[in-house]
Order: C-alpha cells, then sequence, then structure tokens
C-alpha cells in the first residue's frame, strides 16, 4: 500500500538559528562559533539563551497570526531554534499557499519520507593505525576517547554489547545535554550509561501521518535492528563477540570503539518525515555531539530547499560533523539520496571490506560447467536436498513465484526442497520467509543481472550465487529431473582470497554526481 502523504509542513522563519547566528539585533550577542570564536556551538551560553528566547517569541508570534489568518487554533509539534528557526504544524494545502505569503516567512516546506539506507573491518580500512598513532601525522594515537557520536535512525537496543559499559568509561562531559527518555508507550525502559549516554525519540510526524505508533516500541528502543547495526559500526565496543543464527562468527568492534553513544530516533516501521528528523538534527546538536550518523535518505531535491539538509548546514556551523550515507540506489548516475546530495555534508559511498562468508554448492547430476560453484551465506549449509525452480510454482497471491514475491501456501513444497528465487523487487530476507512459509527446506538466491552478493540474516538454509550460476542451475532444472543440492555452512573467507572482492564500491550503493537544481559537483567524498 501506498505511504500516507502527510500533512505536515515545516515554517522556515527569516532570522537564523543559533547556529549560524552573527549577531545585528539590538541586545542579542552573536551565538554562531564563527563569530563567537569557539570551536562549537555554546548552547546554554547567556547569549544563547537569549536568543532562543527571541527565536521562541517570534514563532509564537507567528502562530497567533496564523490562528487569525487560518480562523483555526494552529499547534505546533515542533519548534526548532538550534539548526533550523522555525515550527512544525500542520496545514491544509491552501493554508500552506497562505503561509508562504506572509511575513518574515522564508520557506514553507512540506513533510517528505525518508528511509534508512541499510568485525574485521577496522583493521582492513586503516582505523587501528589511527588507535596507536601510527597514522596520525604525529598526533595521538585515539580510538574515539571523549568523542560524542549522535546516531539518527530507527533508534537503539541498549541491552546489546556493543553498548556494555565495561567500568572503564568516564562520564560524559558535563555540558552533555542527552539523556534516556522515557518511552512514550511506558513499556521497555532503556538504560543508559557511561557508553550509552543518550536515547531519544522523535515520531511526533510519523504519529500524525500514520495515525498510531506502528511499531513495536514507542520509544528509542530499536524495532528495525538498522540503528543498532549502524550505531555500533560507528562506534561499537571493541572485541565484541558475534553470534549470527547461533553460529559464532568473531569478535566485532566500531571504527571509534571509545567513543560515547548517543541515539535519536526519527524512523518507524514505514520511515521517517522529515520534521522528525530536523526536530533529532536540532536536539542532537543542542546536546553536545561532536558527530552525526546519518544512515538515512530521501527524494534527492535542492538541499536548499530541503529541510533535514538545511538543519546539517546550521550542524556545520555549529562546529558538528555529519556523515550521510549516499544511498543505495545504484549502480546508476546521479542516484545519490538526500541529503547526500548537499555540498555540506560528508556522503560516504558502501564498499566491500576484506571478509566475506561463503558457501560451496554441489549438484546431483553436476553441472558441466567451468563456472565457480560457491556464493554468499551466512546459515547452515543443506545436505542432498532437491532443488526446485520457484517459477515452476504460484504464491498464495497466484502470482508466478520465480521472483518468490509473495508467501507461499503451506505444504507447497517439503522440507527436502530447496527452492530457486531470483533476486529483484522485494527484499531478499523476505523472499526466504516466503519460500518457508511453504514449507520449504531451504533456499538459493539468484541473480538476474551483474551485481553484489550479500551475505543475509535468513531464517532457513540459504546461499546467494552470482548471475550465471543462477542461469546455469536453472539451465539445469530444465534440463534434468530430479536435482539435487548440497551446499555447505558458511565460513569466513580472507583476501587474498581471488573470491574476495576487496575494497570494490558495491553495486547498490548510490553513485554522483549530485545534479540538484542547476548544479554539479562530485559526491559521494569517500568510500568506506
Amino acid at each position: 500500500a501506498p505511504l500516507p502523504q502527510p500533512n505536515t509542513y515545516l515554517i522556515s522563519l527569516a532570522q537564523p538559528p543559533l547556529a549560524s547566528y552573527s549577531g545585528g539585533l539590538p541586545g542579542l550577542a552573536a551565538t554562531s562559533p564563527q563569530a563567537t570564536g569557539t570551536t562549537r556551538l555554546q548552547n546554554d551560553s547567556t547569549a544563547s539563551t537569549a536568543y532562543r528566547a527571541y527565536l521562541l517569541a517570534q514563532q509564537d508570534r507567528l502562530l497567533h497570526t496564523l490562528n487569525g489568518a487560518l480562523g483555526r487554533e494552529v499547534k505546533a509539534f515542533y519548534q526548532y531554534t538550534v539548526t533550523f528557526n522555525g515550527l512544525a504544524v500542520q496545514l491544509s494545502d491552501q493554508e500552506a499557499e497562505t503561509v508562504r505569503q506572509m511575513p518574515g516567512v522564508t520557506a514553507v516546506i512540506r513533510d517528505q519520507w525518508h528511509f534508512p539506507t541499510t568485525d574485521t573491518t577496522p583493521a582492513f580500512l586503516g582505523a587501528t593505525a589511527l588507535w596507536d598513532g601510527s597514522a596520525t601525522g604525529g598526533l595521538p594515537g585515539t580510538r574515539g576517547d571523549g568523542v560524542i557520536v549522535g546516531v539518527i535512525d530507527t533508534g537503539i537496543w541498549p541491552e546489546h554489547p556493543s553498548f556494555a559499559d565495561d567500568g572503564s568509561y568516564p562520564p560524559p562531559p558535563a555540558a552533555w545535554g542527552g539523556f534516556c527518555q522515557p518511552p512514550s508507550d511506558g513499556q521497555n525502559y532503556l538504560v543508559c550509561n557511561h557508553k550509552l549516554i543518550g536515547a531519544q525519540h522523535f515520531l511526533e510526524a510519523y504519529v500524525l501521518a500514520v495515525g498510531e505508533y506502528n511499531g513495536d516500541f514507542y520509544s528509542a528502543r530499536d524495532d528495525n535492528g538498522h540503528g543498532t547495526h549502524t550505531a555500533s559500526t560507528a562506534a561499537g565496543n571493541e572485541g565484541v563477540n558475534a553470534t549470527m543464527l547461533g553460529v559464532p562468527r568473531g569478535a566485532v568492534s566500531g571504527i571509534a570503539p571509545r567513543a560515547y553513544v548517543a541515539a535519536y530516533k526519527a524512523l518507524g516501521p514505514w520511515g521517517g518525515l522529515t520534521s522528525d528528523l530536523v526536530a533529532a538534527i536540532d536536539k542532537a546538536v543542542a546536546d553536545g555531539v561532536d558527530v552525526i550518523n546519518y544512515s538515512i535518505g530521501g527524494p534527492s531535491t535542492d538541499p536548499w530547499q530541503d529541510g533535514s539538509a538545511l538543519a546539517f548546514l546550521r550542524a556545520r556551523a555549529a562546529g558538528v560533523f555529519t556523515a550521510v550515507s549516499a544511498g543505495n540506489a545504484g549502480p546508476g548516475p546521479s542516484t545519490l539520496a538526500s541529503p547526500g546530495d548537499a555540498p555540506w555534508v560528508t556522503t560516504v559511498a558502501a564498499s566491500n571490506s576484506n571478509r566475506y562468508f561463503l558457501s560451496n554448492l554441489a549438484l546431483t547430476p553436476t553441472l558441466s560447467t567451468t563456472l565457480p560453484m560457491y556464493g554468499s551465506s551466512l546459515t547452515r549449509g543443506v545436505n542432498n536436498l532437491q532443488l526446485v525452480d520457484g517459477a515452476n510454482y504460484v504464491d498464495s497471491q497466484g502470482e508466478n513465484g520465480r521472483l518468490c514475491l509473495h508467501p507461499f501456501a503451506p505444504g507447497t513444497f517439503t522440507a527436502q526442497q530447496v527452492v530457486l528465487c531470483e533476486r529483484g523487487v522485494n527484499p531478499r530476507v523476505e523472499k526466504g520467509s516466503n519460500v518457508q512459509a511453504g514449507g520449504a527446506g531451504g533456499m538459493v538466491l539468484a541473480n538476474a543481472e551483474p551485481g553484489d552478493l550479500n551475505s543475509d540474516s535468513f531464517t532457513l538454509p540459504a546461499v546467494h550465487v552470482d548471475a550465471p550460476l543462477g542461469a546455469a542451475l536453472r539451465a539445469q532444472l530444465a534440463a534434468h529431473n530430479p536435482v539435487t543440492i548440497t551446499f555447505s555452512s558458511s565460513q569466513a573467507v580472507l583476501a587474498p582470497d581471488p573470491r574476495v572482492p576487496v575494497d570494490q564500491m558495491g553495486s547498490f550503493s548510490s553513485r554522483g554526481p549530485a545534479l540538484p537544481g542547476d548544479s554539479l559537483y562530485i559526491k559521494p567524498n569517500v568510500t568506506a
């Protein structure tokens, strides 16, 4: 079903927010670091307190004007002052046009949906050389000690060992403004420590658009997993033993394992809306984060007319570094998501690491081909099960099963059968769940065209193979009946094994150049 069209808007006002105010108003001193000579925004200074009060008074005056002009009471569900000067309100399209004509209003921006852009890596990327100081140009080595990483995403799972406090972390800085916010549903409280120093949620616009919070946790607790994944990748503890589907996978580490983590949940099960995301950015900068990790993207527009991109422009002015994912719409040109197309953020593309989890395949009758017989897998293997083609079955919606788009009816397959599914349209893991619903004992996922191989958390034995091998498997099934398949439990394989495509940009990763408005500039900035 299509996502609901939000009737919430961001109203941007003329005066700059705290992060970029350079003075000029009588009795109100400058607050931006560029004007005050500080490296960071002093959010609780006397000047900031006075200027914030001025901005809020201006916003309240606008609300009073709106009430008269629109003939109803207009309530702001967010008021922004740090990286954005404005309000978030509910308006009809006609009312939004009326507001655009009001003095002091610089933009009225309709909420847009945004989505998450969903171990040995530190050593491979050279992070360990920053840890020990051998690649810092004479500066001391660092593991991120004292740095506060704010992660705006789907929330966090505070009990994860990547965020455990082993007693060696000092308290956060005295000026730190974050905290563990009580859940809005009163369930599953989150507990902060000296590693996870903040967990807050910003879901007002989401609830207005959807009608309710339709996830498991109306709080900063992660009901998706994406936020926990990105937070642990950026700043998870070092040496955490990872287990996937009950199989030990070795020790993992964040890139900055001694940094503090602060989570800001602004995405629900269906995605997130601009006004919630801007609220999270605004609060993260106000709290005092040093870095924002933002693995989220929306439709690419003019960044000068995009609320989240503008908030990051002011976050930069406040002295906060922002890393934004490029997106997962590659490999075509100019496929960047917003705000990754903004020139003032560091846009990060995705590349392969030096470790793959692979599984070896064997068929009976054997293939008369020299194709490499392996694929990517995180699961246990299967032994001498019958391979069948999903294209020869119909799913529960009456559609051909080649792509395994929908659950198959129970009893469609047996536990002694492995189903061949083609990649595309729906999520890879969903395909596995769909064949499992039909009773299958395993799945082979085949690319339909050249592309990456992925190690996914399937709930049944599964292996992901490239397009040539997938085509050969389908041809073998057309020529022989039955065909049996064996594939091994996955094993970690490290470079320089030729099967590991080291340090190549993933085919899924969005490409530049950025083309917002009439501009053209190089993006992404880095690949990692």
